[in-house]
């Protein structure tokens, strides 16, 4: 180890003296830092160098101290205080501790053997001092209050320094008042106490420290005269319970905090209090705070009172409202209960429980005929017990009576239209039945909602008559008012059709189509539109006289009730003639052939045309007005054999 040589012109440590004491409000008992050395001149060349020792650093507890040297390695260290070794101080470096305070230190290195040097001790410190700052604010415990005694604490201070106090009354001294501890006079009410601590070491050390202004700022006076409360009233649910608070110090201000089971009850800071849901099975007391100014605040409790019980609810016999019928709402008037009551209901038939019947309201139905009605109305409250109260019962209940419109007939009144009864709005859950009248009397079978007019009814008016039923309610009826006279009603019918062979002898018949149901038919068949004699069947034989003429049907319809329809088919033909069937052969060969383009043989020089507009066939001879632009069917050898055959002469 090599350590810093001293430097000439550097003062030594142990050229300085310190002498009496520090000033008692130093802020720090320290010196500053300096280095003490021992020098030698310069060696010659050749010699040994002479051992140098030094102490720099400051000399206050807590603070390091370094030995400055030009000692080689292997050199050793011993700090002295006040010339005497320091136990275990052995090292290069030394932090003074509280048993160096006021003492000087000093440092002695001895060179490694053989190094040819003298071991060397250097100038002593001056006396170490302590910080200031080492020693603690003093504290004051104890209550400001006229009486009490106060304690101030002091700690920090070092090992042997004597301590003192003084306390001050707003900064001074109270004579006499020397100790740790003081007891506030009457004199200190309302003033600031504080406490100065000295501590000292004889030719060594003094400081002094204040506590804070603000330990004891505001002394208050004796203690308030004060009652124990007691609470009156009855442990029970909506009960008030009132702190009687007895005697205190004239002025006091009094503030309440009620307890359940010894533990503050959320808003009750009154001085009654009514116990609640929560209460019932808990004992209840209250705290009574008195404050006043310049007196310490005291809080008394009063005993606890005996287990809170369900409180008792204020109730009224209900009264029922409204008329004892059927269909008819009957209401209840609870009367005076105890505030925040909830209710359920029970409604009564002769004093037994309906079922369901659990509103504020209830409509008597059929069951209550007959019967007297009355209710039960339970009341609850949490934290109180239940009661029930029954009304009087109400006169026998009378039967309902029916919401009955005069009911209206809609539709045409005309024979196979449908009318039908509009009863309006009845009473819910009416059962309605209808009769239909004709010219006010009931026409047989006639009981449903809707009517379709028959034959009788022609020129007679309808009407209906609804009554209504409904269990517990008398029946009524009402009838509408007449409706035009009927009238009678109109057939449907299809256009009939003629089927069957335009040939004599044949054989026609009517397809009638569809009629309105019922219908009964007659029939009239037509030559050329006339009726013809006796043919009055659904069917038709074809005869001579129809030959070349055009045959139809009239279809007559006819049912009760309604007007009569004809309707007529359209025509067929003009008939054709017949003849036998040996004469078929002869009459092909020589009275008639089939045409072959526009002419018709020499033999056979009659042209037969048949239009396809359903106009009448016709013949046509040479020399008539269309016979050239003719263009024949059927040709023959004489008009005879064309009328024969169906065809009529043309008229030009």
């Amino acid at each position: 180890m090599k350590f810093r040589r001293a430097f000439a012109g550097v003062a030594l440590i142990g050229a300085i003296t310190v002498s009496g004491f520090v000033p008692a409000n130093a802020a720090e008992l320290a010196v500053p830092e300096t280095t003490s050395s021992v020098t030698t001149e310069t060696p010659a060349v050749g010699t040994v160098e002479t051992l140098t020792a030094a102490i720099t650093g400051t000399p206050q507890v807590g603070a390091t101290l370094t030995a400055d040297t030009n000692a080689e390695d292997g050199s050793t260290f011993e700090w002295l205080r006040d010339g005497v070794a320091i136990p275990a101080a052995i090292a290069s470096v030394y932090v003074p501790t509280n048993d160096d305070i006021c003492s000087t230190l000093a440092v002695r290195v001895s060179p490694p053997a053989g190094s040819g040097q003298e071991p060397v001790t250097s100038a002593s410190t001056e006396p170490i001092s302590f910080p200031a700052s080492a020693v603690q604010q003093p504290t004051v415990s104890g209550s400001n209050v006229v009486g009490k005694a106060l304690s101030a604490q002091s700690t920090g201070w070092p090992t042997g320094t004597t301590v003192s106090y003084q306390w001050l009354l707003n900064g001074t001294p109270i004579s006499g008042a020397t100790s740790s501890r003081y007891t506030l006079q009457a004199a200190d009410q309302g003033k600031r106490v504080t406490v100065q601590v000295t501590g000292e070491i004889t030719n060594c050390f003094s400081h002094q420290v204040t506590s804070s202004a603000t330990a004891v700022s505001n002394v208050l006076g004796a203690p308030l005269a004060a009652t124990t409360p007691v609470i009156k009233g009855t442990p029970k649910v909506g009960n008030t319970l009132t702190a009687q608070t007895g005697a205190w110090t004239k002025g006091t201000k009094l503030t309440y905090q009620w307890l359940r089971n010894g533990k503050a009850i959320s808003k009750a800071t009154g001085a009654t209090y009514k116990p609640v849901a929560a209460d019932v099975g808990k004992n209840i007391s209250v705290k009574v705070t008195g404050s006043k100014a310049g007196h310490e605040t005291i809080s008394k409790a009063s005993k606890a009172l005996s287990k809170t019980v369900a409180g008792t609810l204020r109730s009224s016999t209900p009264k029922i409202s409204g008329t004892a019928k059927v269909g008819k709402t009957l209401k209840i008037t609870h009367g005076s209960w105890t505030s925040g009551t909830s209710f359920s209901y029970q409604w009564l038939r002769n004093g037994k429980a309906i079922s369901k019947a659990t509103k504020k309201t209830y409509t008597p139905v059929a069951a209550d005929v007959g019967k007297r009605i009355s209710v039960k109305v339970t009341g609850k409250k949490s934290g109180y017990k239940s009661v029930a109260k029954t009304s009087a019962k109400k006169a026998k209940t009378a039967v309902g009576t029916l919401s009955a419109p005069r009911p209206k007939v809609s539709g045409t009144p005309k024979v196979g239209h449908t009318v039908t009864a509009q009863t309006g709005t009845w009473t819910k859950g009416t059962k309605l039945t209808y009769q239909w009248l004709r010219n006010g009397k009931a026409i047989s079978k006639a009981t449903k909602k809707t009517y379709k007019p028959v034959a009788a009814d022609v020129g007679k008016q309808l009407s209906v008559k609804v009554t209504g039923k409904k269990s517990g309610y008398k029946s009524v009826s009402k009838t509408s008012p007449k409706r035009a006279k009927t009238t009678r009603g109109t057939l449907t019918g299809a256009r009939p059709k003629v089927t069957g062979t335009t040939t004599v002898g044949k054989t026609l018949k009517v397809t009638r189509g569809k009629w309105t149901s019922g219908t009964t038919f007659s029939y009239q068949w037509l030559r050329n539109g006339k009726a013809i004699s006796g043919a009055k069947k659904s069917q038709y034989k074809l005869t001579s006289a129809d030959r070349g003429k055009k045959i139809s049907v009239r279809v007559t319809g006819k049912r009760s009730g309604y007007s009569t329809l004809n309707r007529t088919s359209a025509q067929v033909g003009p008939i054709k003639g017949t003849t036998s069937s040996s004469n078929s052969k002869t009459s092909s060969s020589s009275n008639k052939v089939k045409a072959t383009g526009k002419s018709c043989p020499a033999s056979h020089p009659i042209k037969g045309n048949r239009p396809t507009d359903g106009t009448d066939w016709k013949y046509h001879v040479r020399g008539g007005a269309f016979y050239n632009v003719t263009v024949p069917e059927e040709c023959f050898k004489t008009t005879t054999a064309a009328r024969a055959a169906g065809y009529r002469a043309s008229k030009r």
